[in-house]
């Protein structure tokens, strides 16, 4: 279950038997500060109108709703409350050449002030936890310069005289001491308490609030506006595809999210291409050759060349064994996120890495537990030194290798091998550094530790970046498809698939994000009886346990063993199909990403209408 505010402080000198101690507040259920406001649903309208200009060219104009309530995970846990986006899109399409144009627009919900809209869960639990505490009179409690004091500094300043009175009358028993002082700060100095009018009208202005720091509210306002075009020529002498595209982010949170602000206006930014391809068949059409490159520029990684080239050779009468091969040269440019997010999650701040770059200190841990003991001398820092700079494309060299093959009229075959090589990977990266990029001196360090619970005011903290890792890191991979029909009323089918970040010896602080499997594998059987008005299909699936990394959490996804089946019967006369089915069908253990919950039993039934 997932804990939200539950910070912790470090206590010095002050704090007496407490030095170097961690102490953690007490935390928030999700449950609590949703409310019982957890409605989900999904709405989604489509609407489009196609006109024939021609014989030959059709004009397509459409526009797509959709908005949700639901809970989100990413670098943290979002309640999304009636968001969603508007698309349009306008097509004209020929025989052999197409031209598109979309515009997409997301929107964050709760455009009627009465409404929650939806917040940043991780916010919300730490703001309510720096709020004026309030004594059983309901008046703010203020410390002895006449301050007003925080829930968090009442409940450590209680826990600390409370331990430590402890541990001098029991002769420095530490676990009894923090029991005492846990119980004591419990009941003489609470946190807000979930139910309570002070912890609902709390939770409302945060909620409400955009500005980092002092609220919660998620705002999203981005606009994509994209367009692509493609013609097809086709000759004996060989066929060509050439084509290009074009893309405007136009990145709006308000600074919930991004380092735009309302001030300043949406943060811009382009990328565009162009493509072509040139494939031949040869040797009686039994072995096809094909190449392709493509030229990209990005706004802020300059130009690429992506180079591409397969053959296909076909054995048989009818074909029936083809061996493939492929090499790829492909460059990946950096999520929008990665490029300009600026999110203050607490234990670090994410940022944005399109500049100059960073200088700073490694953490030498992961992102659960950044921070390192504030060193005294410059030369402790000597060995943990850290430089990145700014992101650049990363690029990839991959090659494969596959069979096909029908083995007898009842039996096919797939196998495949893939080999890839990545240079200027893309990986986040912990370190201690300035906000400014600088690197801190002993002075800022020691100041803004300990490190995981700094002053979000700092300018030196734990910073997290997307960053190109300086090595070269290689993948692998194989898989095989077996499927053999025994007739109409039965085909069984199986599938295996192997895949290996072959690469491990990442720097300390690093985060690959593989997040795959190593093994995984299907087993299903489908069919149509009674003269095919009865039709099901059922599968198995089972997924090897790995490590899940990412900005949230990182953890071990468990094995998970799952089965699907779904039922069909046909009543032609009623042109109609009666479908029932489920999903993990033994409600299984199901995890998907790391931080979130299992996903359960889903059973369904409907009907299918097939009018001609």
């Amino acid at each position: 279950m997932s804990v939200y505010g539950d910070a912790g402080n470090t206590f010095g000198a002050t704090g007496g038997a407490l030095a170097g101690k961690t102490v953690f507040l007490p935390g928030f259920s999700e449950a609590d500060l949703i409310t019982g406001k957890n409605e989900t649903y999904s709405l989604k309208v489509a609407p489009s109108v196609s006109v024939l200009l021609t014989d030959h060219i059709k004009a397509t104009a459409s526009y797509r709703y959709a908005a949700s309530n639901t809970t989100f995970q990413a670098a943290s846990r979002y309640r999304i409350v009636d968001a969603g986006a508007h698309q349009g899109k306008l097509a004209i399409e020929g025989r052999n050449w197409f031209v598109r144009a979309f515009q997409t627009r997301d929107f964050s919900g709760g455009r009627d002030p009465l409404t929650d809209g939806s917040y940043n869960l991780g916010f919300l639990g730490g703001v309510l936890q720096n709020q004026p505490a309030l004594n059983a009179a309901g008046q703010p409690v203020l410390d002895a310069t006449g301050n007003p004091v925080t829930y968090a500094q009442r409940y450590f300043g209680t826990y600390a005289a409370a331990y430590n009175a402890a541990f001098a009358a029991n002769g420095g028993n530490a676990d009894a001491a923090a029991l005492t002082a846990r119980t004591t700060a419990n009941t003489a100095a609470p946190v807000l308490q979930p139910g309570t009018p002070e912890f609902a009208a709390a939770r409302d202005r945060i909620i409400h609030n955009p500005i980092p720091g002092q609220g919660a509210r998620l705002i999203l306002r981005s606009v994509l506006t994209e367009g692509s075009a493609q013609y097809n020529f086709n000759s004996e002498v060989a066929d060509v595809v050439v084509g290009g595209s074009y893309r405007q982010y136009d990145l709006g949170s308000d600074g919930s999210l991004l380092e735009d602000t309302r001030e300043s206006g949406r943060i811009r930014n382009y990328e565009y291409g162009a493509y072509a391809q040139v494939s031949k068949t040869l040797l009686d059409d039994h072995l096809k050759l094909a190449a392709a490159g493509r030229v990209d520029r990005f706004q802020n990684f300059g130009t690429a060349f992506s180079p591409r080239v397969s053959a296909v050779y076909s054995l048989g009468a009818e074909k029936q064994h083809n061996f493939r091969g492929s090499y790829s040269r492909a460059f990946r440019a950096a999520s929008q996120d990665a490029q300009y997010i600026r999110l203050d999650v607490g234990r670090a701040i994410l940022v944005g890495n399109v500049g100059a770059g960073f200088q700073g200190y490694t953490t030498g841990l992961t992102t659960q537990l950044p921070g390192i003991l504030a060193p005294t001398r410059t030369a402790d820092l000597a060995a943990l030194e850290y430089k990145s700079p700014g992101l650049k494309l990363e690029k990839v060299n991959s090659g494969e290798v596959g069979y096909r093959g029908q083995l007898t009229s009842k039996l096919f075959v797939d196998l495949d091998y893939f080999y890839s090589a990545y240079d200027n990977f893309i990986a986040t990266r912990n370190f201690i550094g300035n906000l400014d990029g600088s690197r801190p001196t002993v002075a800022q360090i020691g100041a803004a530790a300990p490190f995981r619970f700094a002053n979000a005011a700092l300018p030196t903290r734990v910073i997290q970046i997307n960053t190109n890792v300086d090595q070269t890191v290689k993948s692998q991979g194989a898989g095989i498809s077996v499927g053999y029909a025994f007739g109409p009323a039965l085909t069984v089918t199986g599938n295996y698939s192997y895949n290996e970040l072959i690469t491990t010896d990442f720097q300390p602080g690093t985060l690959s994000f593989f997040n795959t499997p190593q093994n995984k594998f299907n087993l299903g059987v489908d069919g149509q009886l009674f003269d095919r008005k009865l039709s099901y299909n059922a599968n198995y699936r089972y997924v090897d346990s790995y490590v899940f990394e990412s900005t949230f959490a990182t953890g071990t996804i468990p094995s998970a063993q799952v089965v699907d089946a779904q039922f069909g019967y046909a009543v032609p006369k009623l042109h109609t199909t009666v479908q029932v089915g489920g999903t993990n069908l033994f409600d299984s253990t199901n995890f998907q990403v790391y931080g979130a919950g299992s996903q359960g039993r889903i059973v369904y039934a409907g009907l299918l209408f097939d009018i001609k």
